[in-house]
């Protein structure tokens, strides 16, 4: 067993992570079964294990705080003791705290020693995950993010949750979009994938929101082709009854309502104003005419911005469509 232990520390230390053999209040928590197998990283899909964190482990190459994984078997009665012992872990529900759960590796553990603190911060974790509010999480696992290394009640433990997620994995972080290149058109493609850009450099940003002027962003083209490392701020041009329809990444038809010179963005490819002609003109730019009212796409040299006019005050745009690899 002291061989196992000697081995298990080692492989904790050869991936970055640090185990910390401080006073601990309670006796170290037994080694998981599966050995070195069941060492994690801290990673959102290799979570770092209950006996881990007993150990005060971290990874320090990890841009965030570790995930770590477990069972929610009890909490921490402060109004005993701010010391996790015998005395003050509570293996029972309805719990009168709301400010900690205990996590172990097995649902159904009743040993403190085998248990590890948990800090749940103010907010919506400490609204999801307690045993006060929710005397049902008792017996679930759950992935968690949050600051190990530290102790907390007197142990290691995790401190300062963030994030969760019900089950043995915690959250796929966002996967940014792959750079893309755009060349410069003359003639635009159904289906096509378009950067709308003004006065050479100020590139269109798709609305976040459901109205309003549209933004832009500076790029620098060359040799008429503009590269992003993340290709999100594209409108995708698509083939209608009396012209073309204006789509951003999200999926939304790009349409104006009224008279307003902003735009209003939707889910509805029927909705009035959501047709536009798009015609070249010979200095390589193009006429983006609304359909229903004959307001022009331009950008606006006065507020830096994209809108709809009746007359000519601003800047028609250019076209660069992607390249496809």
């Amino acid at each position: 067993m002291i061989k196992i232990r000697k081995y298990i520390v080692m492989a904790v230390a050869a991936m970055g992570l640090t185990a910390c053999n401080g006073d601990y209040a309670q006796p170290p928590v037994p080694e998981p079964e599966g050995g070195i197998e069941a060492i994690g990283t801290g990673e959102w899909n290799k979570p770092m294990g209950v006996y881990q964190v007993s150990l005060g482990a971290v990874n320090d190459k990890l841009t965030e705080d570790p995930w770590v994984t477990g069972y929610i078997v009890g909490w921490i009665n402060i109004d005993v003791s701010n010391v996790m012992s015998a005395v003050s872990t509570e293996f029972t529900v309805p719990a009168t705290v709301s400010t900690n759960i205990v996590l172990a590796a097995d649902p159904d553990e009743t040993d403190w020693s085998k248990c590890i603190s948990v800090q749940l911060p103010s907010g919506d974790v400490r609204n999801a995950l307690n045993l006060s509010s929710h005397p049902e999480n008792l017996g679930s696992q759950v992935t968690i993010q949050g600051t190990t290394g530290s102790k907390y009640c007197s142990v290691y433990g995790v401190r300062s949750v963030t994030a969760y997620k019900w089950g043995a994995e915690g959250i796929e972080p966002e996967q940014p979009a792959p750079p893309a290149t755009f060349r410069k058109v003359s003639t635009v493609t159904a289906g096509k994938d378009y950067l709308i850009v003004a006065d050479g450099t100020k590139m269109a940003l798709p609305l976040g929101g459901n109205y309003g002027y549209i933004q832009a962003e500076d790029v620098k083209p060359v040799n008429d082709e503009i590269s992003l490392k993340e290709a999100s701020s594209y409108f995708t041009l698509t083939a209608a009854t009396g012209g073309w329809q204006i789509i951003q990444p999200d999926g939304r038809y790009v349409y104006l309502s009224g008279t307003y010179n902003s735009f209003n963005v939707g889910s509805d490819a029927s909705v009035d104003g959501s047709v536009w002609t798009i015609t070249p003109e010979t200095d390589g730019t193009f006429s983006i005419k609304n359909v229903s009212n004959g307001k022009v796409f331009q950008y606006d040299t006065t507020f830096g911005s994209y809108g709809a006019y009746s007359d000519m005050r601003g800047v028609l745009p250019a076209l660069y469509e992607k390249v496809e690899e």
